[in-house]
């Protein structure tokens, strides 16, 4: 299954736990790569919820121009992985996971936001090397050989 995590930070390879106000380590994920993007700015608070009707994530803000204050000329970043050992979701988010071991990324979106507008959206995948060990797990892929290479 797919899983998102949203940060500030860029070229992550590993998320790796980290002590947050649950009292232990986590790596926290989200099936909803729409709330991923949420945290993709650093703030002390995350003002959404979910439509009643819906559930979509709404962001409500608590003061005008919160949104645009967060996130407008701001760059953040999704990453995607995939993880089997999904462990419990202490949160009362419902689209909310956690981890409590490191796990390997396998895609980087990269969102730029200016002048109230996502202006760029690029996605980088895995390096060239060794695939990680999700990928080998579950059988995916095979080497490429290209002309000229051994």
């Amino acid at each position: 299954m797919k899983y998102y995590h949203g940060s500030p930070a860029s070229g992550l390879k590993v998320l790796k736990p980290f002590l947050s106000n649950h009292k232990k380590k986590y790596v926290y994920l989200t099936t909803n790569e729409v709330v991923a993007l949420f945290y993709t700015v650093k703030t002390d608070w995350y003002t959404y919820g979910f439509d009643k009707e819906t559930g979509l994530p709404v962001f409500t803000e608590y003061y005008k121009d919160e949104l645009k204050d967060l996130y407008n000329n701001k760059v953040g970043y999704i990453y995607e992985v995939d993880s089997e050992s999904i462990s419990k979701n202490p949160t009362n988010i419902s689209c909310a996971v956690v981890v409590e071991h490191d796990i390997q990324i396998y895609s980087e979106t990269k969102i730029n936001i200016k002048n109230d507008k996502i202006i760029e959206v690029d996605e980088y995948w895995g390096d060239d090397g060794p695939a990680p060990q999700w990928r080998m797990n579950k059988h995916i892929g095979r080497p490429i050989k290209k002309e000229g290479y051994k």
